[in-house]
């Protein structure tokens, strides 16, 4: 770990100081160094797995990295980090999915059922944290890519900007958000134009359908709007020509 083999004579106050002081810093702190020593800090594992209940997020935060540096995961730990996915502090939601990642495919699974699940959330906080999640996850895009178009036409600006990121990063294979991404291309959210056209810059149309909508955007007033579509009607034209 970083700070070597010696630490880990610290290890049992450490673990003591994160279950037993009542000042959230030394806990948040105790959980920081358990994560600096490393996979030595593994026996600390289980009041780790506590201090992410911890009413405190910056602790929660901190046991979650702490985690992540000691690297392997008791099977235990997926319920405890299933439940941190809609967690008040993003750090803490983010860092749960990565350490699902790493506790293997059932992990995995979990986690995107979870993150679909809290995509019917009445709090819009939840469902951006939700589409974001999911792009971060990276499983398994394919059954994802239903989930995140419907999110395109989402009430609420921000998830539909998430999900505008997440269709984008998968590239060709969104080929079914298409249809929402022109729609919010001339949609009555100028603010979103820019974000519509550059997903569909790495999505590349397959459909004769965009092409209607992309000449329009030529004449945006947004240059970054014109740029984007000029590059995809460029690439789906090009393409025309190749079949």
């Amino acid at each position: 770990g970083i700070l070597g083999a010696s630490a880990t004579v610290a290890i049992p106050l450490l673990t003591r100081a994160l279950r037993e002081n009542g000042n959230w810093e030394m806990r948040a702190r105790a959980a920081e160094a358990l994560g600096k020593i490393g996979s030595a800090s593994s026996v600390a594992q289980p009041e780790l797995l506590n201090a992410l209940r911890d009413p405190v997020p910056y602790v929660r935060a901190g046991a979650v990295r702490a985690l992540q540096n000691i690297g392997s995961l008791p099977s235990q730990a997926v319920p405890e980090l299933l439940s941190l996915l809609d967690d008040e502090y993003w750090v803490v939601s983010e860092g749960a999915v990565k350490l699902l990642k790493m506790s293997g495919p059932e992990g995995v699974r979990a986690c995107f059922r979870s993150l679909v699940g809290l995509l019917e959330s009445q709090d819009s906080r939840v469902r951006n944290l939700a589409i974001i999640n999911l792009g971060d996850l990276g499983a398994a895009p394919r059954d994802a890519l239903p989930v995140l178009v419907r999110a395109l036409r989402d009430p609420d600006e921000g998830v539909r900007r998430a999900a505008i990121n997440a269709v984008g990063a998968m590239g060709t294979q969104s080929q079914i958000a298409v249809p929402p991404l022109l729609e919010i291309l001339e949609g009555p959210t100028p603010s979103m134009h820019s974000q519509a056209a550059q997903a569909l810059s790495k999505i590349i149309p397959t459909s004769r359908d965009a092409v209607g909508p992309l000449v329009r955007a030529l004449g945006h007033h947004d240059a970054s709007v014109v740029s984007f579509a000029a590059d995809t009607l460029v690439e789906v034209l090009a393409s025309e020509t190749k079949v």
